[in-house]
Order: structure tokens, then C-alpha cells, then sequence
């Protein structure tokens, strides 16, 4: 599973554009555009902070995660 689907979706469920979340967080779009695409790795801790930032929680995490897992099979 590809960390950046999971931002992916939960900045979408959020209500962000790339441009508001990367902003917010104080990245660069290309770089959060990276991430979600797979193109570069997340570090953890950025990862982890994203997670928290969009205020996902463990649960909400393993949904997204299973539901993108299985619709890949």
C-alpha cells in the first residue's frame, strides 16, 4: 500500500486541495504531489505528521488502506 494513496484520500476527505495542504504543512505541491503519486517516498514522520494533521485516525487509516488493497486484487 502506498502511503501517498492514504494522504491522498484523506486530504481529499478533509476538504483540501494539493495547494491548501502543502501550503499549510510547508511543503512544496510538487513535493506532496510526489508523495501521492508514489514518485517519492514519504518519510515516516512526515507521513506521521500529515496523519495528524488531517486528523486521521488509526481506524480511519486501516479503512482507506483495505479498501485500496482490495479494490487493487
Amino acid at each position: 500500500m502506498n502511503p501517498g494513496i492514504i494522504i491522498n484520500v484523506a486530504r481529499k476527505i478533509r476538504g483540501y486541495s494539493q495547494v491548501d495542504l502543502s501550503g499549510r504543512y510547508g511543503i512544496s505541491e510538487s513535493t506532496l504531489r510526489n508523495y501521492e503519486k508514489g514518485r517519492t517516498q514519504i518519510p515516516q514522520v512526515v507521513f506521521d505528521d500529515l496523519l495528524k494533521y488531517l486528523h486521521l485516525t488509526q481506524e480511519e487509516v486501516n479503512n482507506v488502506a483495505e479498501k485500496y488493497t482490495t479494490d487493487e486484487d
